[in-house]
């Protein structure tokens, strides 16, 4: 098990839901959890260290047991950050609890609600969620 280089959390009153921002290698990822657990159910793509360029190669970090960077057909010019610390990071929750969104120096970049993951380092629909929607802010 690699040793995160960036862990923040923070839970949610009304749901016990906990927001987690890891930096685990080259990825940082934001993490909703179950009710009252630390076991994620849903993430969104925040951004790399590094851009991947080929298939293979996000297989290979995937299947080493780390968060994969994101693929470069996927990737917005957000995408790339070298590295943040917590004190850039705050978390808005909906009212519901179910929907929280991740601020870097005090403006959205993503947001997991309804079901989908929105982010603005993600520039086209795939695997590393969805391109960010102003309407994804409509949940807070």
């Amino acid at each position: 098990m690699v040793e995160a280089e960036l862990f923040v959390s923070n839970q949610s009153d009304i749901s016990q839901r906990w927001a987690i921002v890891e930096e685990t290698g080259e990825a940082t990822y934001l993490y909703l959890t179950e009710p009252g657990s630390m076991k994620p159910t849903s993430d969104a793509f925040l951004f790399s260290k590094v851009i991947l360029e080929s298939g293979a190669e996000v297989q290979s970090i995937a299947e080493s047991g780390m968060p994969p960077p994101i693929l470069r057909k996927y990737a917005t010019s957000q995408a790339q950050r070298k590295s943040t610390n917590e004190a850039q990071i705050s978390f808005k929750w909906s009212a519901s609890g179910e929907a929280v969104a991740v601020l870097l120096e005090d403006e959205p970049f993503a947001a997991i609600a309804g079901g989908v993951s929105y982010s603005k380092a993600v520039a086209a629909e795939g695997p590393w969620g969805v391109p960010w929607s102003e309407s994804a802010l409509n949940e807070f």
